[in-house]
């Protein structure tokens, strides 16, 4: 049901957000479609939804497991199995698109690090190299993250994932090239 729930979300920010947007370009609607769906997002609503008390297990740390995220995913793949896309696309939008989102800041919100330095050293015709590997911390998986420009080393970040992790040292190389 997370899977399914997963790609129906998806379609129903995507529509949602062309709709609203009707002048946008395709990559801002992606990067706004990205800023809804991303896992921390996915995670803070399920929360502020209460969805864990719908659970048989005790979640420790709930804004940072993504269980919660899983479970919302579950949940709206769940009632498009039940009650059919128009019924789900209007609970999501109602529900939880709406309360949730901000659409005046939506559209300049633009966290990620990552693709935005890529389009600098592609505009610069520069090198770049983003190299990641997991590392131990503290009995946790952690990976650690480092950015190259020209084979030199410009920033790094340590995250839970690697994703997390490519975006912090993504972050933290464009606040050192003043981007």
């Amino acid at each position: 049901m997370e899977f399914l729930g997963d790609a129906i979300l998806d379609s129903i920010v995507a529509s949602y957000l062309f709709e609203t947007y009707p002048d946008a370009k395709e990559g801002n609607l992606t990067e706004m479609r990205s800023n809804i769906v991303k896992r921390k997002r996915l995670n803070d609503i399920a929360v502020e939804m209460k969805l864990q008390k719908y659970l048989l297990a005790r979640i420790p740390n709930l804004k940072q497991n993504d269980a919660m995220g899983n479970c919302l995913e579950a949940f709206i793949g769940t009632m498009y199995k039940d009650l059919g896309y128009k019924k789900t696309r209007k609970y999501v939008i109602s529900k939880i698109i709406l309360p949730h989102i901000n659409k005046e800041t939506l559209p300049i919100i633009n966290t990620n690090y990552k693709s935005k330095l890529y389009q600098y050293v592609q505009k610069k015709k520069l090198e770049l190299q983003l190299v990641a590997e997991p590392i131990s911390k503290s009995n946790r998986q952690a990976f650690k993250a480092e950015v190259f420009i020209n084979n030199e080393k410009i920033s790094e970040g340590v995250g839970r994932s690697k994703k997390d992790a490519e975006q912090l040292a993504s972050k933290n190389a464009m606040k050192i090239l003043q981007v």
